[in-house]
């Protein structure tokens, strides 16, 4: 991660990891005690390259994204701020000024320059690869290449619809579609990072495959969700609720502003000044609940719906995972030093409960292509009534 191990160090702290494993040691008054965690497909120390990450992380997701009955992925990045998601996502800013690969670059530009790769060597295919980002902030959905324009979440699809898309001809139009989205990502500076990202980011590289002898279109998602920094508001120097208001009254009022009984501005008046985190917080717990929720469904042989109530439209969003309409993968980023030892602790009790997500997942289907089109226009026509009512 990017602390500094200059700090007082917790009651918990990183004691130890190798390739598979992370062990957490507790302090105790008399005593010490630690705890293992083994749920990592792999794990990363600080002197593995970006290469090395892609490599084994993400690199056996391209062929299922890009095979003809391909597979929608969702590829989520956690940690505490500061520990090196949107780096471990993204690369250094100097690396998304090449147009060609670098060294540097991270996850989401290596997906894109192997999915043309992939693509490109196929034959009897033509294929279009589309971009697009939305930004989960304070229990809305927006667009981040759009001027924060409103972007609605289907609760039954989980696909959004409204935002901006941009065609990428190769790789290298990685580079303005990435650098718009920095610009419009909501951050702010907390005691834990200049510029916390202070929302959840989705990006998405939709790709429509046509068989020409058949006419037959398949289209696939990947997409990288970047969430929010995982903190102690304490920490952050951020405002408070009490556990009952966040438990309670937090929900509430999130459902109200997405059901436009409650204005955007009466529910920023009600949020306490800086309680970003807590509403981050609020969303982080309701999908740990789903994602309990939905296993057990499973376990019982009976199809996982998402609820209609009550969910911001993050969760909403991210239920793909959970019945069944995306493969689910996940990064955790960690802090080495001493004093943040209880957010290193959480964030691998938070990818222990993730890990613990056992859903059939389907692969798409392909379809007739002048029929897809055509379905495709009515629903645009659709949600454009819908957006001006």
């Amino acid at each position: 991660g990017g602390h500094a191990d200059d700090g007082t160090k917790d009651q918990k702290v990183l004691d130890s990891w190798d390739e598979k494993s992370v062990t957490i040691g507790t302090q105790y008054m008399f005593s010490k005690g630690e705890s293992k965690y083994t749920f990592p497909k792999h794990v990363f120390g600080p002197e593995s390259t970006q290469q090395d990450v892609c490599d084994l992380a993400a690199l056996d997701l391209v062929e299922p994204f890009t095979q003809r009955n391909g597979y929608n992925i969702l590829f989520l990045a956690y940690g505490q701020t500061g520990t090196g998601k949107t780096h471990t996502m993204f690369g250094t800013r100097e690396s998304l000024a090449s147009k060609s690969a670098h060294p540097d670059w991270g996850i989401f530009p290596r997906v894109c320059d192997l999915s043309f790769q992939a693509m490109r060597a196929k034959t009897g295919v033509t294929f279009v690869i589309v971009a697009s980002a939305i930004e989960f902030h304070m229990g809305e959905c927006c667009d981040l290449l759009g001027d924060h324009a409103p972007v609605h979440c289907d609760f039954d699809t989980h696909e959004p619809s409204g935002h901006t898309c941009v065609e990428l001809k190769d790789p290298g139009d990685l580079i303005p579609f990435l650098e718009k989205v920095n610009a419009n990502r909501t951050t702010r500076a907390t005691k834990m990072n200049d510029g916390s990202s202070r929302s959840h980011a989705a990006l998405m590289l939709d790709l429509l495959q046509v068989d020409i002898a058949s006419n037959e279109y398949v289209k696939t998602t990947f997409t990288l969700v970047d969430l929010a920094g995982a903190e102690r508001p304490g920490k952050a120097s951020e405002g408070r609720m009490t556990g009952g208001m966040c438990a309670d009254f937090l929900p509430q009022l999130v459902y109200l502003k997405q059901t436009g009984q409650m204005s955007d501005a009466k529910f920023k008046e009600l949020i306490p000044v800086g309680a970003q985190g807590l509403v981050i917080n609020h969303e982080l717990f309701a999908l740990g609940t789903e994602v309990l929720k939905a296993t057990e469904q499973h376990r019982k042989g009976k199809p996982y719906k998402c609820p209609k109530t009550m969910l911001p439209p993050s969760i909403v969003f991210l239920g793909s995972i959970l019945d069944g309409k995306a493969l689910l993968r996940m990064c955790v980023c960690l802090s080495s030093a001493g004093q943040n030892g209880w957010e290193t602790w959480f964030s691998l009790q938070y990818g222990t409960n993730l890990s613990k997500l056992r859903v059939p997942v389907h692969a798409q289907k392909p379809q007739d292509f002048d029929k897809a089109f055509a379905a495709a226009e009515r629903k645009a026509k659709t949600t454009l009534e819908a957006f001006e009512k």
